[in-house]
């Protein structure tokens, strides 16, 4: 029946630290009719100097070699992941009813071994002997023991977790950027720590430090624009940072996205080149949200570009939800009745306005 809407898309690349990678940047376009001109794309801007480079925080070289078929010593001392130093009785610690369950030295107990090949296998199993971890991982699953990660963070100064933020829960787009994380995070051996700002850079700054506190091993954050205090707090924490969902020329580390402008200045010259000429803008809030700015900065340009003036009442700015999309093209429609076209700045406005529209030419027929 005429009216089109197309949704943007990026799509995140993985980037090598240190590396510089640029590929094709485009969009997803995807009309009412169905019609599509599809192409993704992505680019990647490592740290500008040595200065914008955070490096990541290495503690000392502990070098034990443990006799892996010993008997513990009377006294052990503290381990990585385990426990602090104290004399060993003769028998099993057995777990108590509302206490602390069994501790790293019954666990080299039943299994034949020291504490710190227990350590080791908790660590980096790759180092201890197939038999032993093997051993020492069925004491642990025989004891239901659950090894002591805040000691273990402690004694290495690693906590195998990484901080990840993102500004909303209720978008399902970001729950496809954290399975992804998800997935490679963990096969890394290491856990998430997700929290949500809001869109409130004030938020994101209790949450870095809150992060850093639990002394993360690295963080994610999405856009590329943060509070000054926040910027001062990663840069000094000295871990590696990634941000994402936008590029950057001085990233405080390493930056993974794709150009928001670039996507709707595409974008917005497709529909231009089909021959709609009074297209509206549906997108979302731009206060504190760069990824938002930028598109909508994007559209105006390639509107600027053809001699058509920029119109506040083509515009509608609204929250990421269906429901959003379906009220905004409403909205845009009861002041502008003469718009042709509708560029969505989100894939989730877009199908709001899609199921909007169905619903308006069906009435209308």
């Amino acid at each position: 029946r005429g009216l089109p809407v197309t949704g943007s898309k990026g799509v995140v690349a993985q980037h090598a630290r240190g590396s510089r990678s640029q590929s094709s940047r485009g969009v997803l376009s995807v009309t009412f009719r169905l019609s599509m001109d599809t192409a993704c794309g992505a680019a990647c801007v490592p740290a500008q100097s040595e200065q914008d480079h955070c490096q990541p925080a290495r503690g000392p070289a502990i070098s034990t070699k443990p006799s892996e078929g010993e008997q513990p010593a009377s006294t052990e001392p503290a381990a990585p992941g385990g426990d602090a130093p104290r004399t060993q009785g003769t028998g099993e610690r057995k777990p108590r009813p509302g206490g602390p369950g069994p501790r790293m030295a019954d666990i080299a107990r039943r299994a034949g071994v020291s504490a710190i090949t227990v350590s080791r296998t908790l660590n980096q199993p790759h180092k201890v002997r197939a038999e032993t971890r093997e051993r020492v991982q069925q004491a642990m699953v025989d004891m239901d023991y659950l090894p002591d990660l805040l000691a273990g963070a402690l004694a290495s100064r690693r906590s195998r977790l990484v901080g990840v933020i993102i500004p909303t829960l209720t978008n399902s787009l970001f729950a496809d950027t954290l399975s992804g994380l998800a997935d490679a995070i963990t096969a890394a051996g290491y856990q998430l720590l997700v929290g949500s700002s809001g869109y409130n850079p004030t938020a994101e700054h209790e949450l870095v430090k809150t992060l850093l506190s639990r002394r993360v091993d690295g963080l994610v954050l999405t856009g590329t624009v943060h509070a000054r205090g926040t910027r001062e707090l990663i840069r000094r924490s000295g871990i590696p940072v990634f941000e994402m969902w936008s590029l950057s020329q001085r990233p405080l580390d390493t930056v993974v996205g794709f150009s928001n402008y670039d996507a709707a200045l595409t974008m917005t010259r497709y529909l231009l080149d089909q021959g709609f000429a009074r297209i509206g803008f549906l997108g979302g809030l731009t206060e504190h949200n760069d990824r938002t700015s930028e598109r909508e900065a994007g559209y105006d340009a390639a509107l600027a570009e053809r001699g058509f003036a920029g119109d506040e009442r083509q515009k509608e700015r609204r929250a990421f939800d269906v429901r959003s999309g379906a009220e905004g093209l409403a909205a845009l429609l009861d002041r502008e009745p003469a718009l042709d076209a509708v560029f969505a700045a989100s894939d989730v406005l877009a199908v709001g306005a899609v199921t909007r529209w169905g619903s308006v030419a069906s009435f209308s027929n």
